[in-house]
């Protein structure tokens, strides 16, 4: 492993949690091999990717993302913590080539299961799993080594557990906060962000929230409704969720994973999931749309299907 100016004392007393999906890959990122090539503000850093299809590409990073994060810790000189599932990949030659890219040294890595108690989605405790098992390691880090001043970088909404991690809450900035794909990830106001939260300033992060409209017809039925059901994505990941709407046209690149949107009853949901599909009857609950629904959705060329669970 490549170590960079390892003395601690070039170190300061603050941390920086590192999420890597959506935080330096950006989001939607190029998965077909033929498409990244094309697009020249993506490298691959890594390619260790546990369900590697061919002619894929695992984990590409987006360039100006990761040299937000690079300026963000040399000026803070803060001590680099990776909170990411990748930091349970039993390949360990990203973190070589992270260390490289960055020119510093990963200080460590948040607790596993054997050591806090809960793996990475640990369904025992709530419906958003993946979000609060997060939540949940970072706070027991913090816990068990007395870090005070750190900031959280992840695009997952860690926030909606400010209840049970108030702490966490205030040391944390979503890069999925801004609801417009194209702004996604660490970028150089977010990075600013953190420089100022870890030099003790009061940084006020907003969380936005996306209106998300529905038929007329189906507006006091929704109000009313509860968890329908649970769903298993393409990654054999589960969860619960309290609407799933099909999306097209201008909707169609309106929200993603893990936005928060605001329904006309005022009630707010998070997106789970989301599935792009160019044909009506790969629909996952084709045999549930009506008719009329069929023949409005099939206009379109392609069209999303979210599932979206109500936020605490």
């Amino acid at each position: 492993m490549i170590i960079f100016e390892e003395k601690k004392s070039v170190y300061s007393e603050k941390y920086v949690f590192l999420d890597f999906d959506g935080v330096i890959s950006g989001y939607p990122h190029p998965i077909n091999k033929s498409d990244f090539d094309k697009d020249k503000r993506y490298f691959q850093l890594f390619n260790v990717g546990t369900n590697v299809v061919k002619d894929s590409v695992s984990a590409p990073v987006r360039k100006d993302l990761l040299q937000n994060l690079k300026n963000l810790l040399h000026k803070s000189r803060a001590k680099l913590i990776i909170s990411s599932s990748w930091r349970n990949h039993p390949d360990t030659t990203w973190r070589d080539k992270l260390e490289e890219v960055l020119n510093y040294y990963i200080f460590d890595i948040t607790p596993t299961e054997e050591e806090s108690g809960i793996s990475d989605s640990d369904s025992r405790f709530t419906n958003c799993p993946r979000v609060f098992c997060r939540a949940y390691q970072i706070d027991f880090y913090c816990k068990k080594h007395k870090v005070k001043n750190y900031v959280v970088l992840d695009d997952l909404p860690l926030h909606e557990y400010k209840t049970e991690f108030p702490d966490l809450f205030k040391h944390f900035i979503c890069t999925n906060n801004d609801n417009i794909p194209g702004n996604y990830g660490l970028t150089e106001f977010k990075a600013k962000k953190a420089l100022e939260m870890l030099e003790g300033k009061r940084v006020n992060i907003k969380y936005n929230t996306l209106p998300i409209d529905f038929p007329k017809e189906e507006i006091n039925k929704l109000k009313k409704q509860k968890s329908i059901g649970t769903f298993v994505n393409d990654k054999n990941m589960q969860f619960s969720y309290d609407i799933v709407t099909t999306r097209v046209d201008k909707d169609y690149n309106l929200y993603y994973i893990f936005d928060m949107v605001k329904a006309p009853w005022n009630e707010c949901y998070t997106v789970m999931h989301r599935i792009e599909l160019d044909d009506i009857e790969d629909h996952p609950f084709y045999d549930k749309l009506t008719k009329s629904q069929i023949k409005l959705i099939s206009k379109y060329d392609k069209y999303a299907v979210l599932f979206l669970k109500k936020s605490k």
